[in-house]
């Protein structure tokens, strides 16, 4: 079973595996995240439409249907 980010708990560490949009990797890519970056999840809004990270030093804010196509396995909890 992969992970999603979008399905990920807040405060946990996480190493990104693939992007399975073009459209987000580019995102990712153009502000220095790429596939094999960790990150934590810093927190998500109240109805669970955004989701905050911070990843090689940048905090970065990803809407729930960006991160639900960014698989993910756990580095620590």
């Amino acid at each position: 079973m992969q992970l999603t980010l979008d399905k990920g708990k807040i405060g946990c560490q996480y190493n990104i595996r693939s992007v399975q949009s073009d459209v987000v990797a580019s995102k990712l890519m153009a502000m220095g995240v790429r596939a094999g970056a960790t990150l934590r999840i810093l927190r998500k809004t109240w109805l669970g439409r955004a989701i905050c990270i911070k990843s090689e030093g940048i905090v970065i804010a990803l809407r729930h249907n960006e991160a639900s196509v960014i698989i993910v396995e756990i580095l620590s909890k």
